[in-house]
């Protein structure tokens, strides 16, 4: 059986296509838990309404305490071999869980993944019928998905497009302390796992509507980045020193991406402070690790440097376009 934990807050206008299409599934061994997180508007009643229709449906009601809380509190009620996480303002595509769970099942796997297509606010969508055995589909590694979900490729640091084996994700809690919840999440579960099979189609509908958590300002949103990139570096453990590498190269071009873009803010001062105290206490392990010559050079260049570091970007991306 698959739990679904739906977090929910202020998405009443959205609530009801996302749990129509939830429970509209061709695979329907499910129980779907709903956390009410405190919502302000009508989606506690609306849960309700759905509860009394259907005996899958579970309804939490707490105090808001943010989505990696009410996605904690949802797993703690969850009975399921298998945990899959959906946002109550989006849309599954009626063959998304069927082919997830076929998928996982097919072999070993930790967990399984289809891809995810971005919506604006109230576009209409023509979902076709997929042959599973037709899909195109990918199994990565454990260091494969780790740099993945590293790079931000595209519905990797998500953990809503995502069927997760309950054995992989036992114990284990979404942090509250940061804002990339999600990244953060699957690195560590990059940690656990051993393989993954990835299905090549668009079954998860992320609505991008204004007013989300997903749109907050750029300058906050870059430090944050930042922030989490330290602190899933903090969870890697010592021996894993290719994991380790891996992170402290995209942390650091993270870094000189962020200083350089917001060289003139006015508010620079927020990413300089967020850099600043990582940075000494990274650096050293940076210039250890078995990253290349070239890459320590530019970081430590465009750090101390960082006008210098811009002109000859600048000059190297003229000459590039002549």
């Amino acid at each position: 059986m698959v739990s679904i934990i739906v977090p929910i807050y202020n998405v009443e206008n959205y609530l009801k296509a996302c749990l129509d299409s939830i429970l509209g599934q061709t695979y329907q061994d499910f129980e779907l838990i709903l956390v009410d997180d405190g919502s302000p508007d009508d989606c506690g009643v609306i849960c309700d309404s759905y509860a009394t229709l259907d005996k899958r449906v579970k309804v939490i009601h707490k105090e808001n305490g943010g989505v990696s809380d009410a996605r904690n509190v949802g797993m703690k009620e969850a009975t399921g071999e298998y945990v899959l996480f959906i946002d109550g303002d989006d849309r599954i595509h009626p063959q998304m869980v069927e082919v997830l769970i076929t998928s996982i099942e097919s072999g070993d796997y930790d967990l399984s993944m289809v891809d995810m297509q971005k919506l604006p606010d109230g576009a209409t969508l023509e979902e076709k019928h997929f042959n599973i055995d037709e899909i195109e589909s990918s199994e990565l590694s454990s260091y494969s998905f780790f740099c993945c979900v590293c790079s931000l490729q595209n519905g990797y640091p998500s953990c809503f497009n995502k069927l997760y084996r309950w054995s992989l994700i036992e114990r284990m809690e979404f942090s509250n302390m940061i804002q990339s919840e999600d990244l953060e999440w699957n690195i560590r579960i990059s940690l656990r796992m051993q393989k993954a099979i990835v299905k090549k189609a668009q079954m998860y509908y992320y609505i991008q509507r204004k007013g989300s958590a997903m749109h907050g300002g750029l300058i906050e949103k870059a430090a944050e980045r930042i922030r989490t990139y330290k602190v899933c570096l903090d969870a890697i453990p010592e021996d894993k020193r290719a994991y380790r590498d891996r992170m402290l190269k995209l942390m650091y071009s993270m870094m000189l991406y962020c200083r350089r873009k917001f060289l003139d803010s006015a508010n620079k001062g927020e990413i300089d402070a967020a850099c600043d105290q990582i940075y000494q206490e990274t650096i050293q392990e940076f210039l250890d690790s078995n990253n290349s010559r070239i890459s320590k050079m530019r970081s430590i260049l465009g750090y101390h440097c960082p006008r210098l570091y811009n002109f000859i970007l600048n000059k190297i991306e003229a000459r590039t376009k002549q």
